[in-house]
């Protein structure tokens, strides 16, 4: 799969399964925040989270796919090709802390 095509997903319940995929891969915690909305289709819809580092670090660097438009898009792409190559964490001082929301342009999920 050439990178465009392993990267940008062309709607969000694929999105969120490469996430969850990608961040259980990179040896992330993960947990889904449920939501009450549904799909268009009925399916659970949620905020995925995948937590990297230290419980109480000292510092924490927040990335997120994006909350309610097309960034979610491009920001699904950034966090799997980081969580493909995540950065080295010091053991207790720092850690990582991704998220992955449902913005209302992804195709098929207009919630």
């Amino acid at each position: 799969m050439n990178a465009p095509k392993r990267y940008f997903s062309p709607d969000y319940f694929t999105a969120r399964d490469r996430f969850r995929e990608a961040a259980h891969q990179a040896g992330g915690r993960s947990e889904t925040l449920p939501l009450d909305a549904k799909g268009p289709g009925g399916e659970e819809l949620g905020i995925d989270t995948a937590w990297f580092g230290a419980e109480n670090p000292r510092r924490v660097l927040l990335h997120s796919s994006g909350l309610h438009g097309v960034e979610g898009f491009a920001g699904s792409a950034i966090q799997l090709q980081l969580l493909d190559n995540p950065p080295a964490l010091p053991p207790t001082r720092r850690s990582l802390l991704f998220t992955f929301s449902i913005p209302m342009e992804w195709p098929g999920c207009a919630a």
